[in-house]
């Protein structure tokens, strides 16, 4: 099953408005200013675990001012896989599990699920009736026997926590004594956990990493013992991962004789070698991995070999050592026949750009084999540069309580400007980065020089929008700014590619084209346009209300159906832009006729399409 959506409710600084988060089928990302709230809306996840119900601490979570209990309430649907597993059709409809301190409800497809299945139904009832009172029980027992009966009837419509453990207690009071029927009710309760498992390993389970703990390359045999054997950190994960027993690591360095000794050492490595290394280069695809463990009488040290070239453990990358990390605790952690999902707060903050674009393909590669990733970041590179679909926004009131926002276009994404920039500044700053993963000039093809990023954004659109043949099309190639047009086309024309270039008809684009002009012989109308479509005859034709950039061929109706319009604010506009591009691309809007038509006149003029194939406008067939 996949998590659609997570109400939470009274936790921390989440209150009772904006409380909700839409999940990605695979990735969603949270950004925000610091103190917002991110790590809060993580925590309430994380701290479910095993997403049975919420721990009794969660009563010392309450939002401040509040006498109500935290509530956190999971929206969830089947997948392909669920289907596969349990080899039946499954409806479509969201199944809500309401999670309380001591208790989950359980309403939807899935209660309809348990409630179909007519063998788990006859066994419900079958149990339920057994006379308890013939086994004999003490008053405690019995009470304990009476309230698993009592859970095993709520079946359909609660979660039945810890069921293994406790129809294991019931089963073993059943076998106590010799009653009437007592062979069918534990053979009822063996098949009925049978059942549980089948469904209820249909529901995630949590991974909650809050620390970047990295493996050392040196753990002394003292500190083995009397520290990370005793306590959960990043060496127990690496034995729990390798299925390694305390015994095993304690004998190599203190079995009497050195051959004992040695078996040891030996029966340590090669459960690392084949139960996590070996795994991990299936799943790490940037490089090979070859570990190399070397024990003295003191300690055991890690070494990554490199061509035959030993390396300590920590001279590796940071990359490496926090995926390799990772993968320890999540081997370790984590159920592999069942959903997982990922909560991840602030991963590969010490990690270079590359390594943080890095840890975006693996978490591509966790929801590949069945999980989900929620992760927060402050990293403009800890964004897919695709779309930011998968965004969500957190910023703090000044009463102090979170406010979630499901897209970062959001109308309730208000307050100050410099607040509203703090806490899209990952987002803003990562539209800029797109430029550096996803542009360049191609020989053998027109090349169109643009002044930013937003008129690159705004022309690629309408190219969608209009059916635009890819052969008609130029490579786009942003500048940051008017003035250093001039420097991109001389690079341009030294290569020997061909180019166009577009600017604004304002002051700033007239006197840029004069330059270009002047010092690059180039001839307006032939290789400089403007956004106008037309060419102003002297500087006064671009002063004033006749200037215009990109934004200014976009009809004010157009702008209305955006859910903020960005187009006036320089240091917001850029999202407008991008919002504009994802809705066309997603084809969720339908644009004037207006619009149509300015972009069209542009591309005439840009000799994108040819004046020949002028039609009018109605003849257009809109691709929504």
């Amino acid at each position: 099953m996949k998590i659609t959506r997570a109400r939470i409710s009274n936790f921390k600084s989440i209150g009772t408005s904006e409380n909700v988060i839409e999940l990605a089928s695979m990735v969603t990302a949270i950004v925000g200013k610091n103190e917002s709230g991110k790590s809060n809306i993580l925590e309430s996840l994380g701290k479910m675990n095993t997403l049975t119900s919420l721990p009794n601490d969660y009563s010392r979570c309450m939002t401040r001012d509040q006498a109500q209990q935290p509530v956190v309430e999971l929206t969830l649907e089947f997948t392909e896989q669920d289907k596969v597993t349990l080899q039946k059709e499954l409806g479509s409809s969201s199944s809500v599990f309401t999670y309380r301190i001591g208790s989950v409800a359980i309403e939807g497809s899935f209660a309809d699920l348990l409630t179909a299945d007519d063998e788990l139904m006859a066994i419900i009832a079958s149990i339920g009736s057994f006379p308890s009172g013939t086994l004999g029980l003490q008053q405690g027992e019995l009470s304990v026997f009476n309230a698993c009966i009592g859970s095993i009837k709520s079946i359909p419509t609660k979660l039945f926590e810890n069921y293994s453990q406790r129809l294991t207690t019931t089963k073993a009071n059943a076998s106590r004594r010799t009653v009437a029927n007592g062979d069918t009710l534990i053979a009822n309760v063996d098949r009925l956990i049978e059942i549980l498992n089948r469904y209820y390993t249909l529901i995630p389970q949590i991974y909650f990493r809050t620390t970047n703990s990295i493996l050392s390359d040196n753990y002394t045999s003292k500190d083995i013992k009397e520290t990370h054997l005793k306590k959960a950190g990043i060496f127990r994960s690496l034995l729990t991962a390798a299925g390694i027993n305390d015994s095993t690591i304690i004998d190599a360095f203190e079995k009497p004789t050195d051959g004992d000794k040695r078996t040891a050492q030996r029966k340590f490595d090669k459960a690392i070698q084949d139960g996590v290394v070996a795994k991990f280069n299936e799943f790490y695809k940037q490089e090979e991995i070859k570990m190399d463990i070397s024990f003295d009488a003191q300690s055991i040290k890690f070494f990554i070999l490199t061509e035959d070239k030993a390396m300590s453990f920590s001279e590796r990358s940071n990359g490496l050592k926090w995926f390799f990390s990772l993968y320890i605790d999540v081997l370790a952690k984590i159920d592999p026949d069942r959903p997982t999902f990922y909560l991840l707060d602030e991963p590969g903050v010490y990690l270079h750009v590359n390594a943080q674009r890095g840890l975006l393909e693996l978490f591509d590669e966790l929801c590949r084999q069945g999980g989900q990733v929620l992760y927060s970041t402050h990293s403009p590179s800890m964004l897919k540069t695709e779309d930011t679909s998968n965004v969500r926004a957190v910023q703090k009131s000044l009463d102090g309580m979170s406010h979630i926002f499901n897209s970062i276009y959001h109308p309730g994404l208000d307050g100050d400007k410099a607040s509203k920039l703090e806490t899209l500044s990952p987002l803003i700053n990562f539209i800029g980065m797109e430029m550096k993963y996803n542009l360049s000039p191609l020989s053998g093809k027109k090349n169109l020089i643009v002044e930013g990023y937003t008129d690159y954004l705004y022309i690629t659109a309408m190219l969608n929008y209009l059916n635009i043949a890819e052969d008609k099309r130029p490579a786009i190639i942003p500048s940051s700014g008017v003035d250093n047009i001039i420097h991109i086309a001389s690079i341009l024309s030294g290569w020997g590619c061909e180019f166009s270039i577009l600017v604004d008809f304002d002051g700033h684009g007239y006197q840029a084209a004069i330059n270009i002009q002047k010092k690059l012989k180039r001839n307006w109308g032939e290789d400089i346009f403007f956004v106008s479509s037309t060419l102003p005859a002297k500087k006064s034709d671009v002063d004033g209300p006749n200037a215009m950039t990109i934004e200014s061929l976009v009809s004010a109706s157009d702008f209305s159906k955006l859910t903020n319009d960005y187009s006036q604010d320089g240091s917001l506009k850029s999202l407008s832009a991008k919002e504009f591009a994802e809705k066309v691309k997603s084809g969720t809007i339908t644009l004037s006729d207006t619009t149509i038509a300015n972009f069209t006149n542009l591309f005439f003029a840009l000799h994108i399409v040819e004046r020949e194939t002028n039609v009018p406008l109605s003849s257009y067939e809109d691709p929504n």
